[in-house]
């Protein structure tokens, strides 16, 4: 049977007729491939996809009566059911099935247990980690690697170059285990591959490395952990050290030595004289304790702000309820509540501002879908002042029906945390405990959300659920909060976006360390409020605004808010080298989180343009990247902007650690030595590489690959928002060219990463960059997607080369030809 050229996808009649095929078999019909190949006298067997063995042996004797060979399948379908029958009998049971990765290749697409080959699995007691409705999804890395499948099958290592090996090196597996699939053989009839082979039962095989590479897998899956556990028990101490300040200081002037020893005095077995009058202890039991103790009311406020059943919602990261119109429902029902009375009391005062708070977002959400269809978050922010404007109003209506309780509602209004003693929390504690724990329940749920509503259901989330459950849990806490301590602005954004900087914006540390975060400040402002201008007491919300209004305008400038935040602009840049212009009246736009690759011949000007970026070289015009122009000085620049050069010198005996490590220059005062905050950044760069077996290796025996990687390392060392690329692939293999551009763009994705890079390949300049600037002699010819870019007409105006543009499902490909050799 020979073997053709012909596309499964897109079949054509003639081509097949070609090959004067007595018997064509065929899964479907595709453009009635049928109809054609039967007015020409060829017959035509359609097999659709097996769906079980069963049909495998159906499909045989089919192929068997259609060439004339009805025994033959026949026995050969018995044969294979006996075999296969006999091997399923010595599949071992298990309590639970083991899980399976099966990689199709490298950009992580897989099966689900609804395929041929899953269902082939499950026979032998394998479960898929991909769920959803699509059959053959593309997960994520961070999906597997937290699924941490039993096995591993690879496909196909042929045309992609995948190996354990390879598997090993990516970045955060090392603590899978990784077994390949066998390549099924070429093989005539009646070889039959044993089913299960690298299945469930198999055993493990030795490696070759004498278990080296376990003990450092679980060295990295142990070590973030342990960095876990001491930033949540630093967060705690520094949460404790807040609550005791609030306790001992205060207007009423209770000596610190009194404090200390009542409070030792309350624990069991001890007994203290701690000097105290009945009223210091009174004030410091009934007052002071309670008061702190509101710490566990903002829990609940902080535990749903920086964990999107807003930002979730509205996708902005100024997304506070304050801002949405939420606090101001809520406050509405608690003032119509205590300006109206009721029969239910201080206990109803949380269930109207729930009410008012869920009214509130709807109203919000309502609003804004019909302005601007739920994706403007400009509209959804204005149409939460609106919606807090009209609640404001009606605010306002209320107290002019119930005049009595203006005072009250005043101070409400303003935030206050003084409490009517124990009873006030609580009042508070169910609402804060149900809502803290229903969304730290939801804290692995929330990354997934991140990813957006079509990945997440792909990945077993219900978004809408999720949104409507962590939505109503936000309101009732927020609302619970604002009942007693009144309307508290910018803790919201103060707070989750100061821990979000610190260590990211993964919710397993944010939510946790934002509860303790937030109540330690809370408790602060607390203590400079009703401290400041002793005997009075500043509303607590005069002193969070203060703090939290600068930081929303840093918030605000830094974020994205309304359009697309704008990394690196030129206009009429110009660089010269001995009077002649390199660079030559360069204008140029990149927007945050986009990968801009440059293209040009050689001497086009693509290195100097990124030198004068960087302020490495002179130039004339207007130069702004990451907000910074040259004359802010390169230790400025240097901070926000890393530069990859094409050829890295590497100083002889130093090792890939210390090479990383100086990336933190900028960031290290001059006669300085690194802190422990810097060498955690470069632990944390070497752990994301994947670099921890080379770390203490001498970067000059390394290959270039992982040399690439090193200096890829350095210059993430540098915590930049704007990477430019020399040539990032020069030297490379085609192979490592692939995992150093899907590194990067990885990186670029995870964290909105700003990438110019400067190539000579134009197929991986379009498969990676968004947008294509073409440079020659020194000026931008074309600017714009890769469609727009690549024609082989310009490409020839350009190089002198004669290319075809192919577009194929994972980008276009430039394709060389040669010249026929009568014109050359």
């Amino acid at each position: 049977m020979p073997v053709t050229g012909l596309s499964g996808y897109t079949p054509n009649v003639e081509a097949i007729l070609g090959y004067e095929p007595d018997l064509v078999v065929a899964t479907d019909d595709n453009g009635d491939v049928v109809a054609g190949l039967a007015k020409a006298g060829v017959p035509t067997l359609l097999l659709p996809a097996p769906d079980t063995l069963d049909d495998i042996y159906t499909q045989i004797e089919q192929v068997g009566a259609a060439t004339g060979h009805i025994g033959d399948s026949a026995e050969l379908a018995a044969s294979m059911r006996s075999d296969i029958e006999q091997i399923l009998t010595t599949v071992p049971e298990r309590d639970q099935p083991l899980s399976y990765y099966h990689e199709l290749d490298d950009t992580f697409y897989t099966i689900t247990d609804d395929t041929f080959l899953g269902y082939l699995y499950g026979l032998v007691g394998l479960r898929s980690i991909a769920t959803g409705p699509d059959a053959y999804p593309q997960l994520s890395a961070e999906y597997i690697v937290e699924s941490d499948p039993d096995l591993i099958f690879l496909a196909d290592g042929q045309c992609c170059g995948v190996t354990p090996e390879t598997v090993a090196a990516r970045a955060g597996w090392g603590g899978i285990d990784r077994r390949p699939r066998r390549p099924r053989p070429r093989a005539g009839r009646g070889h039959r591959e044993p089913l299960g082979s690298a299945g469930r039962g198999s055993a493990p095989r030795p490696r070759r490395d004498g278990g080296r590479t376990s003990r450092r897998a679980a060295h990295v899956v142990t070590r973030a952990p342990r960095r876990r556990v001491l930033v949540l028990s630093g967060a705690l101490l520094v949460l404790i050290a807040a609550l005791l300040v609030g306790i001992l200081v205060g207007p009423a002037g209770l000596t610190v030595r009194g404090v200390l020893l009542e409070l030792l005095d309350a624990l069991p077995f001890v007994d203290v004289d701690s000097g105290l009058s009945t009223r210091q202890q009174a004030i410091l039991w009934n007052i002071r304790m309670p008061r702190a103790s509101c710490w566990g009311r903002w829990s609940a406020r902080c535990s749903r702000l920086p964990a999107p059943p807003t930002r979730g919602v509205f996708r902005n990261p100024l997304a506070d309820p304050y801002l949405l119109g939420v606090s101001s429902g809520a406050g509405l029902g608690a003032t119509l509540a205590i300006a109206l009375g009721g029969v239910l009391g201080m206990a109803g005062v949380p269930v109207a501002a729930f009410v008012g708070g869920l009214l509130a977002v709807a109203a919000t959400y309502a609003l804004g879908r019909t302005a601007g269809g739920a994706r403007s978050e400009v509209v959804i922010i204005l149409a939460g002042v609106a919606v807090a404007a009209f609640a404001n109003a009606a605010q306002t209506f209320a107290l002019q029906l119930s005049d009595d309780s203006l005072r009250q509602v005043y101070t409400w209004l303003l935030g206050r945390l003084a409490t009517d003693g124990w009873s006030d929390v609580v009042v508070v504690l169910p609402y804060v405990a149900i809502a803290a724990a229903v969304v730290l329940l939801h804290r692995r749920t929330l990354d997934v959300m991140g990813v957006g509503d079509v990945e997440a259901a792909s990945l077993g989330v219900h978004p809408a659920r999720v949104r409507l459950v962590l939505v109503c849990v936000a309101t009732l806490g927020t609302a619970a909060v604002v009942s007693v301590s009144g309307l508290i602005g910018f803790v919201g954004i103060v707070v989750p976006h100061a821990v979000r900087l610190l260590v990211g914006p993964g919710h397993r540390m944010l939510l946790p360390l934002s509860l303790m975060a937030g109540a330690a400040f809370l408790v602060l402002a607390d203590v400079v409020a009703r401290t400041v201008m002793s005997p009075a007491e500043l509303p607590i919300g005069v002193v969070t605004a203060a703090i939290g209004a600068p930081f929303f305008l840093l918030v605000l400038r830094r974020s994205r808010g309304g359009g697309p935040v704008t990394e690196v602009q030129c206009r009429s840049v110009v660089v010269e080298r001995d009077g002649v212009r390199v660079v030559d009246s360069v204008d140029l736009v990149v927007q945050q989180g986009e990968w801009v690759s440059i293209l040009g011949p050689n001497g086009a000007g693509k290195t100097t343009l990124l030198h004068a970026l960087a302020g490495l070289v002179p130039s004339s015009g207007d130069v702004r990247i990451a907000g910074l122009t040259p004359g802010a000085g390169r230790r400025a620049i240097a901070r926000v902007v890393a530069l990859m050069p094409q050829r890295p010198v590497v100083p002889e005996g130093v090792t890939v650690r210390e090479l990383i490590r100086l990336g933190r220059t900028p960031h290290i005062p001059r006669f300085a030595t690194d802190t422990p905050n810097d060498r955690a950044v470069v632990d944390s760069v070497i752990d994301r590489l994947g670099l921890e077996s080379l770390a203490s290796r001498p970067a000059t025996e390394l290959s270039g690959g992982e040399l690439q990687r090193v200096v890829l390392g350095r210059a993430l060392a540098q915590q930049p928002r704007v990477l430019l690329l020399d040539e990032p692939t020069s030297a490379l293999d085609i192979g490592h060219q692939q995992q150093v551009l899907d590194l990067i763009d990885s990186l670029r994705r995870d964290g909105d990463l700003t990438v110019l890079a400067a190539m000579h390949d134009l197929t991986s300049a379009a498969q990676y960059g968004e947008r294509l600037v073409l440079l020659d002699s020194g000026r931008v010819v074309a600017d714009g997607p890769p469609a727009q870019v690549l024609t082989p007409e310009r490409i020839g105006d350009v190089y002198g080369a004669r290319v075809e543009i192919l577009d194929r499902p994972g980008g276009f490909a430039v394709l060389p030809l040669r010249r026929p050799p009568k014109e050359m």
